[in-house]
């Protein structure tokens, strides 16, 4: 589901902005503590250069392994210690 911003976002940004949303939707299909807050993750782009947008999916994307690894301890190889 894309969220509709009311800021300016290039095509970089557009890019990892689209990843981190499908990266908390596969997030909260999995968690049960729903950690992750999505509404503020994705306003706390506003108005950020490109590196903060990768380092967000990469936050995004540990915390989703976690998760993960807990399902499935055999992926438990998928975070980085």
């Amino acid at each position: 589901m894309f969220l509709l911003t009311s800021f300016h976002m290039n095509n970089e940004q557009l890019f990892w902005y689209i990843r981190i949303e499908k990266m908390l939707d596969a997030y909260d299909m999995i968690s049960n503590n729903h950690l992750l807050n999505r509404q503020e993750i994705l306003s706390s782009l506003e108005n950020k250069d490109n590196d903060f947008y990768i380092q967000t999916y990469f936050y995004v994307s540990n915390e989703y392994k976690k998760e993960l690894s807990k399902i499935t301890p055999a992926l438990s190889f998928l975070i980085k210690k």
